[in-house]
């Protein structure tokens, strides 16, 4: 019985024991921890605070013992006391809040709360973090989406504008859609709780009223489902806005999920740090800073060192002769006084059998029981530095090997960025590495060529997926555009420090490509030429015995292609009446090494014949020994066919020939007679003409003469009928002075009458000058002129276009005078006389069509014959003066330019009169 008292006692004291070591534990982790953390009592006071806490308050340890949580935070008592019931009552509490510092300076925290039970009173274990630049910069945030719509778009929290009333969402940004899953289609009109966002939702209820009170609230800890299905936690912050009289809630969303797991995980680190001691995979040591002795080690440092805890703990590494060079520790203890950690510090330990090993030592200062210590975690890394050495050795093989190959390499990984390219490849596509490395394979190799991205990326994934080697011919273009034709080799490696990356080996086939195409395009341009010239070849090799044929030499012996040439079928082909000295002339150019050459004839079936050229030649080794014979045969059927037509044709043509020389000497004296009378009557025509142009000058003379002549007697009878109307006018009765005035008007008329006819036969006499001139300033300078000779200052000329011509200046002139004044006399009874005046040039002789156009009286198109005619009138002279010579004249000038003038009308239409002239 005793002894199971003594039992007890044993465990009770055992757990006592381990009970205080890992409160010494958990109090060495609170003070030392970089994360602010107070201990407080329900009610607020604060009963303890770690070194993090002095730092960020400002205050020492012992003064803020005396402080309560509501003495430094700005917000009323009543708030403070009711958020500390809350996570008293939830175990577990988390809300913002705002605390004042000794400085007076006022920052924004975030608590995180949970209730630790200790020496039987209930404390609340507090964590401070300082969110006050978040705050700010969501505040921010928050100013700039209600001023620019913009950041509402490209916001990284989900946005949100929802009418308050009913909850209905009226935007959302595409942030929104990629956290909750929900397109802006989906949710536009829908509520949160018809959506199922509020994995509780009656947390909105409160949620909303808060935001009615305090018109605004930050980071309210919320339950979202995603369409999904999944659940994550997130902080809302939210305000409202009033628009038109009507509260909208304006919200950012911001998933926490991520950062609460890390908080939530740190912890249990704490908890778990025990376990985590004894199960870590490295070796961990607990010494004295001051004695070096082991207070504590872990199984993986007994394991590696292979020692038993009784001969480590309370001994020194020094009196075990762990380190090797015990110096080195003086130099690892001088680094951890001045940084207060020591990460990774090689050193050399020694083994309990003897054997030495590197390692990696990384420490921290931790307190226990009053006194400095140092937690140590050593790697032992001698594997690794021969694995390391190996690697080294095996990438400076593989270095001189990418550096030295002749074939270009380069290294792809899964987004088809260029991880590292040889100097092959470099020279083979004229880039400096710095060039592409590091660039997209689309943005560096293919800025020429029609490949995408789209593309060249799903090739990648492709050959990822596979894992098998390919082999692919493609084209790239050089730094200076230059098209390079490269044969890819592609695999996929795997990289330690990169993953699965395809390594990808090309070699310029660029040269073989180019005498490829040029054969291929020689082939096919001797197979177009053996189709074009009905010809085909053959090629006989001696010690084989094989024989090759042309596809024109099949069509040629109208023989299938998967017939397999064979000599004997080529002589079964030939004539037999051809055949002996065909094999004679073929035996004979291989005896003697000279070229042969043979027509002859195919027999084909239905008795068909084809005729055949055949030309060949032997080649010989160094020896003398026949190697191969290579020849042509040619289809000339056509040819000889023609051949003998032409000597049918020749022989008929020559007959022919007889017959028509006979019929021609017969009607070469015919033709010999019939030249003879054309001279005769070629003669008559001459003296005809001649006779013709003299009496046309005689005319001319006469019309001249008489025109003079009659000159003088009219002007006398003018000048006596002047007389006799100035000195006997008053003598006469009325009907004498009216026969006077008669007399008067006639003789001026018959004056003008023989003025026009003298000029109708200067214009005919006069020797042409031509120039090259201007038409439309002579045009307007000659209806000037009549424009004033008729008064009719209002009338118009219009002029579209007038073209340079090459005439007679003056008759030119003389030519437009007449049409004009024949336009305005005829116009000058309308309102507003207009007279157009335009051409037209034939672009195929040259010659100019010009027209003037009024609108006149017009005239009968009946009378267009004749009214070129000398005096010919068209209208009583009572309502237009004139002569009737002025068309007449112009048609004259016309003729003599050898050009020609009609003219178009229908009464009271107005006229058209048309003329040409030649080009020059």
């Amino acid at each position: 019985m005793s002894n199971g008292k003594n039992t007890q006692a044993d465990y009770r004291n055992l757990y006592e024991k381990e009970k205080a070591a890992n409160e010494r534990l958990l109090n060495q982790l609170f003070y030392e921890n970089r994360t602010t953390m107070l201990l407080l009592t329900p009610d607020g006071d604060i009963v303890d605070a770690n070194r993090s806490a002095e730092k960020f308050y400002g205050f020492r340890r012992d003064i803020l013992k005396t402080k309560r949580l509501q003495d430094i935070d700005v917000f009323s008592s009543e708030k403070v006391t009711e958020a500390l019931q809350q996570a008293v009552k939830q175990q577990e509490h988390h809300f913002y809040t705002r605390h004042q510092l000794s400085n007076g300076q006022v920052r924004d925290v975030e608590l995180y709360s949970g209730v630790l039970d200790r020496e039987d009173k209930r404390l609340l274990f507090v964590t401070v973090f300082d969110v006050t630049e978040k705050v700010k910069a969501q505040k921010e945030l928050k100013r700039n989406l209600e001023r620019y719509r913009k950041v509402f778009d490209v916001s990284p929290d989900v946005v949100a504008i929802s009418r308050l009333s009913d909850g209905r969402y009226i935007e959302v940004n595409d942030r929104f859609e990629e956290v909750s899953g929900y397109s802006r289609k989906e949710v536009i009109g829908q509520t949160a709780f018809s959506l199922g966002l509020w994995v509780h939702p009656e947390d909105r209820q409160p949620f909303v009223e808060k935001v009615l009170k305090a018109r605004a609230i930050y980071h309210y800890p919320v339950l979202f489902r995603r369409k999904n299905g999944e659940i994550f936690r997130a902080e809302v912050s939210a305000n409202l806005m009033e628009t038109n009289g009507e509260l909208f809630l304006f919200s950012f969303t911001t998933d926490v999920e991520e950062t609460l797991r890390t908080r939530e995980a740190l912890e249990q680190s704490e908890l778990k740090f025990r376990k985590s001691f004894n199960i870590s995979p490295f070796a961990i040591a607990i010494t004295s800073l001051t004695t070096g002795r082991y207070a504590e080690v872990n199984e993986v440092f007994l394991l590696e060192t292979g020692y038993k805890r009784e001969e480590v703990v309370g001994k020194t590494a020094e009196e075990l002769g762990i380190w090797v060079d015990y110096s080195q520790r003086e130099g690892y203890l001088q680094k951890m006084m001045k940084e207060g950690y020591v990460k990774d510090f090689p050193i050399n330990l020694r083994m309990k059998n003897g054997s030495e090993v590197h390692a990696l030592v990384s420490s921290n200062i931790i307190e226990l029981n009053g006194e400095p210590h140092l937690i140590s975690i050593t790697r032992n890394i001698e594997d690794y530095r021969q694995a390391l050495s190996a690697l080294r050795e095996v990438e400076l093989r593989y270095k001189t090997l990418f550096d030295l190959s002749p074939a270009g390499i380069l290294l792809i990984d899964e987004t088809g960025s260029i991880l590292d390219a040889n100097p092959s490849f470099c020279r083979l596509l004229a880039y400096q590495p710095q060039e592409i490395i590091g660039k997209k394979v689309w943005d560096a190799l293919f800025p020429v060529a029609d490949i995408h991205k789209e593309k060249v990326l799903k090739d990648i994934q492709e050959i990822l997926k596979s894992g098998q080697p390919r082999q692919k011919e493609m084209v790239n273009y050089d730094h200076h555009g230059k098209p390079v034709y490269l044969r890819l080799f592609e695999t996929v490696v795997d990289l330690e420090n990169r993953g699965r990356i395809i390594l990808s080996i090309s070699l310029d086939f660029t040269r073989e490509k180019e005498y490829r195409d040029t054969l291929a395009r020689q082939t096919a341009r001797l197979k177009e030429a053996q189709e074009i010239g009905r010809l085909g070849s053959w090629e006989l090799v001696r010690k084989s015995k094989e024989l090759n044929w042309s596809e024109g030499l099949y069509s040629i012996l109208e023989l299938p292609r998967s017939q397999k040439p064979n000599y004997d079928l080529f002589q079964a082909r030939i004539h037999p009446d051809d055949l002996k000295e065909a094999r004679y002339v073929l035996k004979e150019s291989i005896k003697t090494g000279k070229p042969f050459k043979h027509i002859h004839r195919l027999l084909l079936d239905e008795n068909r014949i084809k005729w055949v050229i055949e030309r060949g030649k032997s080649f010989y080794d160094k020896k003398g020994n026949l190697v191969r014979i290579h020849g042509t045969v040619q289809d000339i059927t056509r040819l000889k066919q023609t051949e003998d037509q032409l000597k049918e044709l020749n022989e008929l043509l020559e007959q022919k020939v007889k017959d028509r020389t006979q019929r021609l000497k017969k009607k070469q004296q015919d033709l010999s007679n019939l030249l003879n009378d054309m001279q005769q009557v070629q003669k008559k025509l001459e003296q005809s003409n001649r006779e013709l142009q003299n009496l046309n000058h005689e005319l001319e003379a006469f019309s001249y003469s008489v025109s003079h002549d009659l000159k003088a007697p009219v002007r006398a009878i003018q000048g006596f009928t002047t007389i006799l109307k100035e000195d006997y006018y008053d003598l006469l009765d009325a009907e004498g002075q009216e026969l006077i005035g008669d007399i008067v008007d006639e003789t001026q008329r018959m004056a003008q009458i023989i003025d026009a006819l003298l000029l109708l036969s200067r214009t005919g006499r006069k020797n042409l000058n031509y120039v090259e001139f201007n038409m439309e300033p002579l045009a307007r300078s000659v209806f000037m002129e009549q424009q004033k000779h008729f008064g009719l200052k209002h009338a118009r000329l219009e002029i579209t276009e007038l073209p340079v011509v090459f005439a007679d200046y003056s008759l030119i002139k003389q030519l437009l005078s007449n049409l004009f004044s024949n336009a305005l006399k005829y116009s000058s009874k309308r309102k507003q006389p207009v007279v157009e005046m335009g051409y037209e040039k034939n672009e195929k002789n040259g010659e100019v069509t010009l027209f003037i156009k009024d609108n006149g009286v017009g005239f009968s198109p009946d009378d267009t014959a004749k009214m070129f005619d000398a005096f010919i009138r068209l209208h009583s002279k009572t309502l237009f003066e004139g002569t009737g010579i002025g068309l007449a004249i112009a048609k004259r000038i016309v003729t003599r330019h050898g050009g020609k003038i009609w003219a178009e009308s229908e009464p009271d239409q107005g006229a058209v009169f048309y003329f040409t002239l030649p080009s020059k």
